[in-house]
């Protein structure tokens, strides 16, 4: 193949890398019905595709490739922009605590699929499903909902 036929039939390599990987959506009943019940909602529809994941699934390359490849960062960001952070924007807001909490979410999401599917670090590589899930859902909903700052300031200090 080349470069003349990627650029007629895809419009180029990154559309084409793109179409190889596919979609990676968040279910709309995910997002759908408010911050309440939110966490449980995004737990459950990332540790079921992650945990149901073919093996030959291009999702887990291009998350490993994004550490260090700059045009594969670009595509991840771009694909995360558009299925999470816009989406998690119009449930969370884009004024007040809205931004912190939507990065709070992606960073515990993010972190999630590193520790237990891309590194797969113990012990979270090791834990049932069900108890990842149901932990995760936790610290979800508490990003979501919870409060950002530590009620007791000498527990907020070194």
């Amino acid at each position: 193949m080349n470069q003349a036929l990627v650029i007629t039939y895809f419009g180029g390599k990154q559309a084409l890398f793109m179409e190889a990987v596919g979609p990676f959506e968040i279910p709309q009943d995910a997002l759908a019905g408010g911050a309440g019940g939110l966490g449980p909602r995004l737990a459950r529809a990332y540790t079921g595709r992650w945990e149901t994941m073919a093996d030959d699934d291009p999702w887990p390359a291009l998350v490993r490739s994004a550490v260090s490849h700059e045009a594969s960062r670009e595509l991840l960001r771009s694909a995360l922009e558009a299925q999470l952070t816009v989406p998690l924007g119009k449930v969370l807001g884009d004024a007040g605590d809205g931004p912190v909490r939507n990065a709070m979410v992606q960073c515990l999401i993010a972190g999630m699929i590193m520790e237990r599917y891309i590194y797969a670090l113990e012990p979270a590589r090791s834990l049932p499903a069900a108890t990842f899930e149901a932990a995760l859902a936790c610290l979800l909903q508490h990003a979501i909902s919870g409060p950002l700052t530590a009620s007791d300031p000498e527990a907020a200090q070194p």
